[in-house]
């Protein structure tokens, strides 16, 4: 303290030179001597750090530390008043005792031995019966305390009784402290409450970062501590101290939790100002600890930061050795519970991240590609069997249409027959007839009197006549309904005709709002086919002209990366504006638009056309509307609503937009609930639900009367 508060007043004594031999060092040492008459005593700790952790700034600081020395001790009656205590480890006696030797500096060595009981003794005595101690702190000791902690201490010959000593005092005493601030104990139950938690430095250890866990548990769990308390450790397995400086630099990720991080670290007594800007472990037994931890650590940091290490080399060596998938899939979980990388590490990780992406999309789109496969497979094999089942159909409606005719021929050759023999009955009666009439006038000549009966015959006669009429008229239609009945039989064999080259050759099928096209597969050539994700449209590129008169309500889609669409019957060409490959086109319900989207993230809503004509383009359409994909993957997807009302397409990288398309200055409405890509849309027949599917294998069922998710389902692709 004392120096402390003349610090300005020492240095500036120094600094001016006033004694004799203009000795920085030793002006100071004399003024701190002058202001407390008593002997100084300095003790420099850890004095091996010159070798262990050498500063860039002095490459020779043993040197001029040992020439200061040879100043300060150069002739006996010159000492200073006082002594410089020099403490350091076993292993650099020899190196330091040559310097002292070649700048003959008088010294005298002491070994520490190993604590005894007799020292740990004496230590409570002396903070207990010290007239100055006991004074300031005013501490009682139990009797037979003393005598109980050093047996347990001493019981492990092979722990490190001197750390573990102070951290259990200044426990003891800070609990003491809070329950009798003025004449804190020391007592056996409050030893024995502590010894229950652990006495050993590892359980010291252990406890102190259970109580960092409990002040913020993500450092802990991170690993950001552990790395932290690492950094301040050397080589060969030392306490150490670290510049503030290279702490920010080497957590920047960290920063905003840094600083509080350390002073928590300061509270618990595993740091402590090691000078200014600096921080060091507080003991050198604490070191092996911390780096035994930090080498078994499977926390997130310390398992990033062993692959890191593990990799870099062979990157160097060659940039193709990158980190695959899970291995990337720690670094990236684990990275703000490390170091900051360097340039080298931060360029393996982002390469690998590239690899590791592409590698993503290509499994995606691989899965996608045997689900869309799976789902043409299945509509295939439907639509052949529906094929089939109405081929069946209209040929068992042909045959019974020819059993018909057939029926109808022969019930008109019956009725020919019954014609002819009409004629022949009407012909008889009429040679009645007339012998009758012949008859009659011969009567009438030779029998002038009976002229009643001659009314009579000429009566039954013109009947005669007109039943033979009758007969005629039964046989002409009798004809007409052969002929009628051998056309019909003729027409049924036409319609199974018909019916056959239907089934064999081109034929259209209504999907949904979009008409397909199906056409044989035999003898065809130069096909190509467009899978969606929800249809399929199959086309022919050069079709006959015997066919294209099929097409006068179609679309001719050519998608050989072009943006243009080709309209029949006269394909007309209609450039749509994208500057990259069309790659969405949907019609809606009623015909009455067409949407095109783009990979140039671009949607353009178009009116249809009557008949052939180009379409034209909705020149109102909002400029928000053309969305632009991250990763510029464009349009994936687009759907009409039954009703005709809106436009569903994938808004952004995760997103789903709603346009209004009758009122092209609406606003776009937007869905947020997929984690990755939206590829496929489709609306329920009531308009009320939407149904997407995206990249991140899940399937979202929307309401959308409340425009807010129903359900969601998470699907697994092989």
């Amino acid at each position: 303290d004392l120096i402390e508060k003349n610090r300005k007043k020492i240095t500036t004594h120094a600094q001016s030179g006033a004694a004799s031999n203009n000795f920085p060092v030793l002006e100071a040492w004399n003024k701190v001597f002058e202001l407390n008459p008593k002997p100084l005593l300095i003790i420099l700790d850890q004095v091996e750090e010159i070798f262990t952790r050498p500063t860039k700034n002095f490459p020779n600081e043993l040197n001029e530390f040992m020439e200061i020395n040879s100043q300060l001790f150069k002739t006996p009656e010159d000492y200073p008043p006082g002594k410089l205590l020099l403490g350091f480890r076993k292993e650099y006696y020899s190196e330091i005792e040559e310097r002292f030797r070649f700048y003959q500096v008088p010294r005298s060595g002491v070994y520490l031995e190993q604590i005894q009981k007799k020292d740990i003794l004496d230590i409570f005595q002396g903070i207990s019966q010290t007239p100055e101690l006991a004074d300031k702190y005013g501490i009682k000791i139990e009797r037979g305390l003393p005598e109980m902690v050093a047996d347990d201490l001493l019981e492990d010959k092979n722990s490190s009784i001197a750390p573990i000593l102070q951290i259990l005092m200044t426990k003891m005493y800070q609990i003491a402290v809070k329950e009798n601030p003025t004449q804190p104990a020391l007592t056996a139950a409050l030893y024995q409450s502590l010894k229950r938690g652990g006495l050993l430095l590892g359980d010291f250890f252990r406890q102190q970062m259970e109580k960092l866990k409990a002040w913020n548990p993500d450092i802990v769990n991170s690993g950001l501590a552990l790395s932290i308390l690492e950094k301040h450790t050397t080589d060969l397995g030392t306490a150490g101290t670290y510049a503030k400086e290279n702490l920010e630099n080497d957590f920047i990720h960290s920063k905003e939790i840094l600083p509080s991080s350390i002073q928590k670290m300061k509270e618990l007594y595993l740091l402590f100002d090691s000078g200014t800007g600096r921080t060091g472990l507080v003991h050198d037994t604490l070191a092996p600890l911390v780096q035994q931890a930090y080498k078994n650590s499977g926390l997130s940091g310390q398992r990033s930061a062993r692959i890191i290490q593990n990799k870099i080399g062979e990157y160097i060596k060659d940039p193709k050795n990158l980190l695959d998938q899970y291995d990337l899939h720690n670094v990236m979980l684990g990275l703000k519970g490390m170091r900051e990388l360097s340039p080298d590490e931060k360029k393996l990780v982002g390469e690998s991240r590239k690899k590791v992406r592409r590698a993503l999309i290509i499994r995606r789109q691989a899965r996608i590609g045997l689900v869309v496969l799976t789902i043409i497979s299945l509509f295939m094999m439907l639509w052949a069997f529906n094929s089939k089942g109405k081929a069946d159909a209209e040929k068992k409606i042909a045959t019974q249409e020819r059993n018909d005719a057939n029926l109808a021929k022969a019930i008109a050759e019956d009725s020919s027959i019954a014609a002819k023999k009409a004629r022949e009955r009407a012909f008889s009666l009429a040679l009645e007839a007339m012998q009758s009439d012949s008859n009659a006038q011969m009567a009438l000549f030779q029998m002038k009197a009976a002229e009643a009966g001659l009314e009579e015959q000429k009566r039954i006669a013109e009947d005669s006549a007109a039943a033979a009429k009758s007969e005629r008229d039964i046989a002409i239609v009798a004809t007409l309904a052969a002929k009628i009945a051998k056309d019909s039989a003729k027409l049924a064999e036409k319609r199974a005709v018909v019916s056959q080259l239907k089934a064999d050759t081109l034929r259209f099928l209504s999907l949904g709002s979009e008409l397909i096209l199906r056409a044989p597969m035999a003898k065809d050539t130069n096909k190509k086919a467009i899978m969606g994700k929800l249809g399929l449209h199959y086309y022919s590129q050069y079709m006959p002209e015997s066919r294209k008169s099929a097409l006068s309500r179609s679309i001719y889609a050519e998608v050989n990366h072009l943006n243009t669409v080709l309209l029949g019957p006269t394909y007309n060409a209609l450039k749509t504006g994208h500057a990259d490959q069309l790659r969405e086109l949907e019609i809606s319900p009623n015909g009455k638009w067409m949407a095109t989207g783009g990979g140039d993230g671009k949607i353009y809503v178009w009116k249809m056309p009557n008949s052939g004509k180009i379409l034209e383009q909705i020149p109102q359409i909002k400029t928000s509307c053309d969305t632009l994909f991250k990763g510029n993957l464009g349009i994936r997807a687009l759907a009409f609503s039954p009703d005709n009302k809106w436009l569903s397409f994938n808004l952004g990288e995760k997103n789903i937009g709603l346009f209004p398309i009758e009122n092209p200055n609406g606003e776009i409405i937007e869905l947020n609930g997929h984690t990755d890509q939206v590829w496929a849309l489709k609306y329920s027949p009531d308009n009320n639900i939407l149904i997407s599917g995206g990249a991140d294998s899940t399937l979202i069922v929307w309401n959308l009367l409340e425009r807010k998710i129903k359900y969601s389902v998470k699907l697994h692709a092989p």
